[in-house]
């Protein structure tokens, strides 16, 4: 909501993630006012974790789901899943400049560690850092994915459902 100049807000979604209408929800509670226009992309998570996530097909799905966005003008655009950022050269030729791209991955990183320097329990700039990898999906296919787009290895990746995560946070 903070990037926007206009308000007008899109979003680019699985269709779980539209249906929720928690984007939405959020959005409306920053601005009551802002226009907001979520739009589902049942196509690119296939696609993303395809053997070519920068396929033409891949490119013509963007353009088909950023297309209604575009004809609302809308300046900002929320990309709503994980897989999303790995594509992001594709996003960004698609829409253009003139729009904003909120990775709402990269969001949730900031505000955790934001949180965490407030508190005083951040970790010490001089250590390496630990993973953990947790998916709801195949542990083996995230690992192969993982290890493509961060050139890193993953080591263990657990398998946990949405009802564990819940509690987990409960």
């Amino acid at each position: 909501v903070q990037a926007t100049r206009n308000r007008r807000i899109g979003l680019l979604a699985t269709q779980a993630t539209v249906t929720a209408g928690r984007y939405a929800t959020l959005v409306h509670a920053l601005d009551a006012g802002a226009d907001f226009f979520p739009v589902a992309c049942p196509r690119l998570v296939p696609l993303i974790e395809s053997s070519d996530p920068f396929s033409a097909e891949t490119t013509e799905a963007v353009r088909e789901y950023a297309q209604p966005l575009k004809d609302a003008d809308v300046d900002t655009v929320i990309l709503g899943c994980t897989h999303y950022p790995l594509i992001r050269p594709i996003f960004q030729r698609v829409f253009g400049r003139d729009v904003t791209l909120v990775f709402s991955a990269e969001e949730t990183a900031r505000e955790v560690a934001e949180t965490l320097e407030r508190k005083g329990i951040e970790n010490d700039s001089r250590r390496e850092g630990e993973y953990r990898f947790l998916t709801t999906g195949d542990p083996a296919l995230f690992r192969a994915l993982g290890e493509r787009f961060l050139q890193l290895p993953l080591g263990e990746v657990e398998h946990v459902t949405l009802a564990e995560l819940g509690a987990a946070v409960a």
